[in-house]
């Protein structure tokens, strides 16, 4: 653009010269320079030929140079307040008493913030403060005795609507109180009184006639002198930063344009979780407490109703005497003594109707302990719980307990089956296990547990202690069979008769006399049957009316059948799916035989001489018998035996017995002896004092309860014990 001397520029987005005189010196103008920008708050500057410009503003400005700020409050609606126009947004101040986004909630003050040690957080609005007069007040709780950080600070800002800090004010933390309004000019006030102790303090700062005066719980500091400023805008930013963390309580965090006088601050304090109402208080509150004054985040936390100023300490502290500070709590002694007990149980094995017992007691009870029982005391057969306790000058209790085994045995290996071995291990000082084998093909005749057990008293056969402890024998395993049951149901046109089960019945075993030859011959397998026509199959043909049953059993048949094909799955085929023992060709109406109506069971049966175990058939071994109605081996009772070359169990010589059932031998048989005796070897043993024994032909006697006794040896009953 050149214009000529004296020429008027007129700056708008088209610019030219006015009121030009007469022709001189040319001159050039770039608006878009760094140093002529004419385009405002931020705005961008383009060229536009011949020599003008163009202004692109920033969101919430316009104008031909962005000079102007958007009116956001044009759709902002505060009820009760003014409207704060901002870039983009706009707020309500509320009045004093009000709060909430337009202003519409009464305000409530009874509330604390609470803060972790990583929150901070500014005021939402700002607030525009003469610096004198004015008065700051807080209320500010440690959460620890001697807690540091800086809990409070008010930073100047550009304007009413800015959010940019331009400097400090004024900086509150556990040791002092900065204030700086003018650079260079910083004063630094300590507190009358320690805040940092863990209970609730009310901090008030006092600005008049160029002096500031920091005032803790109402005692004041002596004053100091500061340079006063013009009125300022400003934001509250309570919590620490990072670098000065505070971990604690703020409440009632309040500014005024006045400064409040001793007996003012006094009544707040007194007040403490109450709000004072009075018109003094009031007046000049320029920035009051609210939760809707600051923005939540992270670190804090809204705690109500509020208890600032009462008396409460952190979790492990507690009041002085005078109620000034928190301190620790004493901790009282709650550890026990040091008690060092026996490593084990204590397990001997009874010599007599009492038996002496020594053990390690524990040394820390040789003096002053109570106990049940100590070391050289005398216990009778059983467990017997021992108890130490003392206590220590604090009342803190210590016990020792244990227990005292008199064993009725020692454990001792069980002898090796017939036909097999036992191998055995020790647990601990009074555990013992064992496990039992057969030897080659052979099992036992009777379910044995995976391994044998002996406890604290020295019994393997706990059940029955007075009976001698044998582990079963083992005998040959032989081959098994099955015995089978199946059947179906049916119903027909025709009512049952005796002459329709005969044809039934003949009927089936054709059916079966040719499913055995086919299994014979055209499988070159296992027959089914073993008698001819199948005489060993019993077929039974029940009926109420037309309604039939067909039972079928057969007791004794081989595993596999045909081309060793399961039994069961074998007839199960040829009923169910081969058809072959279908009656509709002989039972008018009689339809198929259905899965629902066909039942099958089976379990194993063994040749005579053999009982099953399992799925096993075991011969009989010496020392049993077999029974033909139970098919069972059973032992041979007390007072006979049963050797290799014997066919029976036989009865032991007059006047002897055998000390238990299955016995394989005449050596097995000893003297018998009465009641009130044991027998020992040849040789009957009354039973000693304080046992007694009821029958005769036993090995042991009966051991009377604790604290009974009979009076004399050869006791038979129960009775005989007295206390």
């Amino acid at each position: 653009m050149i214009c000529e001397r004296r020429g008027k520029w007129n700056v708008n987005r088209f610019p030219k010269c006015e009121h030009l005189t007469d022709k001189g010196v040319q001159c050039t103008r770039d608006y878009c320079s760094d140093t002529s920008n004419v385009c405002r708050n931020g705005g961008s500057c383009s060229v536009i030929s011949p020599g003008g410009f163009l202004c692109y503003c920033q969101p919430g400005f316009t104008g031909d140079t962005c000079e102007t700020n958007i009116d956001d409050c044009v759709y902002k609606e505060c009820r009760h307040g003014t409207c704060i126009d901002g870039v983009q947004k706009a707020f309500c101040q509320c009045p004093v008493g009000k709060m909430g986004a337009t202003c519409d909630k009464d305000t409530d003050r009874d509330m604390d913030i609470e803060f972790d040690g990583n929150g901070v957080v500014d005021s939402l609005h700002t607030f525009q403060v003469n610096v004198s007069p004015c008065s700051l007040g807080i209320w500010v709780r440690y959460a620890d005795n001697g807690g540091t950080g800086t809990f409070l600070s008010v930073h100047m800002v550009r304007s009413q609507t800015s959010a940019e800090i331009t400097r400090t004010l004024v900086s509150m933390n556990e040791a002092s109180v900065k204030v700086t309004f003018s650079t260079g000019d910083d004063v630094i006030l300590t507190y009358p009184a320690v805040i940092n102790n863990g209970i609730w303090h009310y901090v008030t700062l006092n600005l008049e006639d160029g002096k500031v005066t920091l005032i803790v719980d109402a005692s004041a500091s002596n004053p100091k002198g500061f340079k006063t400023v013009e009125p300022v805008y400003a934001v509250l930013r309570i919590g620490g930063l990072e670098s000065d963390n505070f971990r604690g309580m703020l409440s009632l965090v309040q500014v005024w344009d006045v400064a409040h006088d001793s007996t003012e601050i006094r009544d707040i304090f007194n007040a403490k979780a109450t709000v004072v109402t009075s018109h003094s208080y009031t007046q000049g509150l320029i920035a009051d407490w609210s939760w809707d004054s600051f923005q939540p985040g992270p670190g804090m936390k809204r705690l109500s109703p509020s208890t600032r100023g009462l008396k409460i300490c952190p979790s492990g502290q507690k009041l002085n005497t005078d109620g000034s500070t928190c301190i620790s709590k004493t901790v009282a002694d709650k550890l026990p003594p040091t008690v060092t007990c026996p490593a084990q149980d204590v397990a001997k094995l009874a010599d007599g109707r009492f038996t002496d017992v020594v053990f390690h007691s524990p040394n820390e009870y040789q003096q002053n302990a109570s106990k049940t029982s100590q070391s050289g005391d005398k216990f009778s057969v059983g467990i017997t719980p021992v108890v130490y306790s003392k206590s220590d000058s604090t009342g803190n209790r210590a016990m020792c307990d244990f227990n005292v085994f008199i064993r009725m045995g020692d454990c001792k290996d069980p002898a090796d089956p017939i036909g097999g071995n036992v191998q055995c291990h020790s647990v601990d000082h009074v555990h013992k296990r064992c496990t039992v084998s057969c030897y080659g093909h052979k099992t036992f005749i009777r379910p044995v547990p995976k391994f044998y057990s002996c406890g604290p008293m020295g019994l393997w056969n706990t059940n029955s202690p007075m009976n001698k402890f044998k582990v079963p024998p083992c005998g040959e395993i032989g081959i098994v069979k099955k015995h089978l049951k199946f059947g179906w149901d049916f119903n027909t046109y025709a009512d049952f008769t005796a002459d329709t089960a005969k044809e039934i019945d003949s009927n089936l075993r054709k059916k079966f006399g040719y499913w055995n030859t086919k299994l014979k011959t055209q499988h070159n397998g296992t027959p089914f049957c073993v008698t001819a026509y199948c005489s060993d199959v019993n077929i039974k043909v029940y009926a109420i009316k037309k309604d039939y049953r067909i039972n079928i059993e057969i007791c004794s048949v081989a595993v596999n059948v045909g081309s060793n094909m399961p039994v069961v799955e074998a007839i199960t085929e040829e009923v169910l799916l081969n058809h072959g023992f279908d009656l509709h060709p002989i039972i008018p109406g009689a339809k198929d035989i259905g899965r629902m109506s066909y039942w099958i069971e089976e379990e194993v049966s063994c040749e005579d001489g053999y009982q099953a175990v399992g799925s096993t058939c075991v011969k009989c071994t010496v020392g049993t018998v077999y029974n033909s109605g139970t098919k069972t081996c059973d032992d041979c009772p007390i007072g006979s035996y049963r050797g290799r070359a014997d066919t029976q169990c036989k009865d032991c010589p007059s006047g002897k017995t055998t000390e238990t059932a299955g016995s394989t031998s005449s050596s097995d048989c000893i003297g018998n002896c009465s009641a009130g005796y044991k027998t020992d070897k040849d040789k009957c043993t009354p039973c000693p004092v304080g046992t007694y024994q009821p029958e005769k032909w036993k090995y042991t006697c009966i051991k009377c309860e604790n604290g009974f006794v009979t009076l004399r040896p050869g006791s038979t009953k129960q009775t005989d014990c007295s206390g």
